[in-house]
């Protein structure tokens, strides 16, 4: 394998996977509008597409991941699959042009168009770590992570901006053009694949998915990640609404107060390897629980304070992401440095289904608590969850010392 000591490979890939997130990011957000606009759907329509984009990850993942982890050439298919996905990409605009777009030919699209992405998704996995030595994949899965807050931005931005000049179907065609060169960058990354040969380990073939999934549900890091997941997700269903109902914010402007989250994103990705290396992991996790209760704080002070409302807002959503993206990098990053090659689309697929699947719980929480009492109680839950997470972590420290 070629030495992968040099830094211009991830440089290369980082700006493959810039161009390919922006790209989904830009469908994604023009999904509901070509739901709303062009098919005169409502919130059940938007609602059906988002648990359709939901299930399809969360079910099919795991074992994709499987798959990628006992293939050969796992760069050369990942250019092959980004070419695929943006093939995908065209069903949507198809589907328009033939005049045959409806509910049930969109959510029919949206499965394929998702289980393209999360081949690459898998695929991203085993090509950080041909590309990067262990000791630096915390940098470089923080710098990923910030860049998908980047990409966030820019494509909720632009996706709705782009429709003062295209009809909505058209637009995922953005998605198309940005995975096809995302692809040609990583193509030229394929002498850094890995020679070794899947099938010539017994334990890769034997290694069953329970098995890695049993692995990975005993680390204390990933137990609290999917804990914070769960008690991030009780605010999801309740923070729209109390900016609008509760802070009286002009619904135009919650798109940009949101957009200070993707900055905390961003922040919170570069700062991951320094603060990990300083502090180490049970630290790390005890400061990012705090960051995250300071910035449910800040919301819970906003009513009281109707004179700084927009200063606390934009805390509350810069604090949150960056806290956050921290914990994501972190952990995320450690379990691709200590993971074999043999293995990893699968336990960081494992990892992160784990985090998304038990983020529905917390969002079904969130939606109880606040028909049953209200957004506030919701907000004063999570707040109190995220001290509770704070409290493990720093036993867990002390403990280590």
């Amino acid at each position: 394998m070629t030495a992968v000591g040099e830094r211009s490979p991830l440089r290369t890939y980082l700006a493959s996977r810039a161009l390919a997130l922006t790209g989904g990011s830009v469908a994604e957000a023009v999904l509901p509008l070509i739901v709303v606009l062009t098919l005169d759907g409502g919130a059940a329509a938007v609602g059906a597409v988002t648990a359709v984009t939901l299930v399809v990850s969360l079910t099919t993942r795991v074992p994709i991941s499987a798959w990628v982890d006992a293939r050969p050439h796992q760069i050369r298919l990942q250019a092959f699959s980004q070419i695929a996905a943006a093939a995908t990409a065209v069903l949507i605009p198809l589907l328009w042009w033939w005049d045959l777009l409806s509910l049930p030919t969109l959510l029919a699209a949206v499965v394929v168009i998702v289980l393209a992405r999360t081949v690459v998704s898998s695929l991203g996995h085993t090509t950080v770590n041909q590309l990067v030595p262990a000791d630096d994949r915390v940098r470089a899965v923080g710098a990923l992570n910030s860049l998908s807050s980047a990409a966030d931005i820019a494509g909720q931005s632009g996706g709705p901006a782009l429709l003062k000049l295209l009809p909505a179907p058209v637009i995922p065609l953005v998605d198309t053009a940005m995975n096809l060169v995302s692809a040609a960058l990583v193509w030229r990354l394929r002498g850094y694949e890995s020679r070794d040969q899947p099938g010539d380990a017994a334990e890769t073939v034997t290694v069953r998915v329970s098995e890695v999934a049993r692995s990975v549900m005993a680390q204390g890091p990933v137990q609290v990640l999917w804990l914070s997941g769960i008690v991030g997700s009780l605010l999801a269903p309740v923070t729209v609404v109390f900016l609008i109902r509760e802070l009286d914010i002009d619904p135009a402007l919650v798109g940009v107060l949101m957009a200070c989250g993707a900055l905390g994103g961003i922040t919170g990705g570069l700062l991951a390897h320094r603060v990990l290396s300083r502090l180490a992991m049970w630290p790390l996790i005890a400061v990012s629980s705090a960051l995250s209760g300071a910035a449910a704080a800040l919301l819970l002070s906003a009513p009281r304070l109707p004179g700084a409302v927009y200063p606390l807002v934009i805390g509350f959503e810069f604090l949150s992401a960056c806290a956050g993206t921290l914990l994501v990098a972190a952990v995320y990053g450690t379990l691709q440095t200590r993971t074999e090659h043999a293995r990893i689309a699968r336990v960081m697929s494992v990892a992160s289904t784990g985090m998304e699947g038990l983020a529905l719980v917390g969002i079904g929480a969130g939606v109880l608590v606040a028909a049953r009492w209200s957004e506030l109680a919701t907000i004063t839950t999570a707040a109190i969850g995220y001290l509770a997470l704070a409290l493990i972590a720093v036993i867990a420290a002390l403990r280590r010392r």
